[in-house]
């Protein structure tokens, strides 16, 4: 879980105190506190791995993330933002098809110079020049 804490408050200090938890006063409620907590400017994470998010929430309806600066002073939590334990994606397969698409051929004065013709077809035969082909600008030399 990354907890964005709020610059202003922070005013750039990194010492501040954190504890996530479902409720005060139960050890067996906490979550994390400083010591599983990395800090950094603006943002701290905490690491769930060892936490069934779901069904610790199950039975309460409130994630309190209490956070002091080191001075006491209470800052306020901007957002919390869960990630999956992988933040990677894997992309196993991509297929694509080839088709072939019949259209007309323009040259730039929006002149028909070819119809009913794949690109290949256009392309083959077409002396040199700048022409419109489906859409797209094509140079033939």
């Amino acid at each position: 879980m990354d907890i964005y804490l709020s610059e202003a408050d922070l005013d750039g200090f990194t010492g501040y105190f954190l504890q996530v938890m479902t409720q005060f006063d139960n050890a067996d409620a906490m979550w994390a506190a400083n010591g599983a907590i990395t800090h950094e400017a603006g943002k701290a994470i905490v690491d769930l791995k060892d936490i069934n998010v779901k069904e610790a929430l199950a039975d309460v309806n409130t994630l309190i993330i209490q956070g002091n600066k080191e001075g006491g002073n209470p800052f306020n939590i901007t957002a919390v933002a869960l990630r999956p334990e992988s933040s990677t994606t894997e992309i196993s397969d991509i297929t694509t098809e080839e088709t072939e698409v019949s259209g007309n051929v323009y040259n730039l004065q929006g002149m028909v110079v070819k119809s009913n013709v794949t690109v290949q077809e256009a392309t083959a035969s077409l002396p040199a020049g700048i022409y419109i082909i489906n859409g797209k600008k094509i140079a033939i030399k």
